[in-house]
């Protein structure tokens, strides 16, 4: 299957995703994160704010306040993504396709080597750690400059067999759905 078919059938399975199964499905997500050593063991955690049909990890955030993490959100500048550090709520804005970021005239901007740990949403996934985003590249540029550990965070009707991959597609090492962990193998 192609990419843009892949986009649409996902698309078509998120919006038939029950509202309470969705919800149900983003605590489990959650309560996976925070009680993973990989979230104990990280202190700059980049989270994203979810579109509808996203995983809802807005919990995080005041849960990494709370542990005296920092926490860093994306922000779309052009074609590429700036992490800025979010430290209370106040500090969000509408941004490009509707989706909060944060506002940078009430935020740090930060290097994309301060967040050891990202949390990285997508459109469908695989076990091999592909990863389809929604087709304008942001989040693969900014995981070529990411040296921490990048986590793809999404629903178990999202994994797919195999996303088709491109030359500039950045493979993940770790994956969170509402069943658990699944680290890929390396090699």
């Amino acid at each position: 299957m192609e990419k843009p078919e892949l986009r649409q059938n996902m698309r078509w399975l998120l919006a038939r995703f029950g509202d309470n199964e969705q919800a149900a499905a983003s605590e489990a997500i959650v309560r996976h994160i925070h009680s993973s050593p990989i979230w104990q063991q990280s202190s700059f955690i980049l989270l994203y704010a979810p579109l509808p049909e996203e995983p809802d990890i807005s919990p995080l955030f005041q849960m990494a306040l709370a542990a005296g993490k920092r926490v860093f959100y994306p922000k779309i500048s052009g074609s590429d993504i700036h992490v800025h550090e979010v430290t209370e709520p106040g500090q969000f804005k509408t941004g490009a396709f509707g989706v909060n970021e944060p506002d940078e005239t009430k935020c740090r901007r930060a290097a994309l080597s301060e967040p050891d740990l990202a949390i990285v949403p997508g459109l469908a996934f695989d076990l091999r750690g592909g990863r389809l985003g929604r087709g304008r590249g942001y989040y693969d540029r900014f995981l070529m400059g990411f040296s921490g550990r990048a986590a793809g965070c999404f629903f178990n009707i999202q994994k797919v067999d195999a996303v088709p991959l491109e030359a500039q597609d950045q493979l993940l090492r770790l994956l969170v759905t509402e069943d658990g962990w699944h680290v890929v193998p390396t090699g």
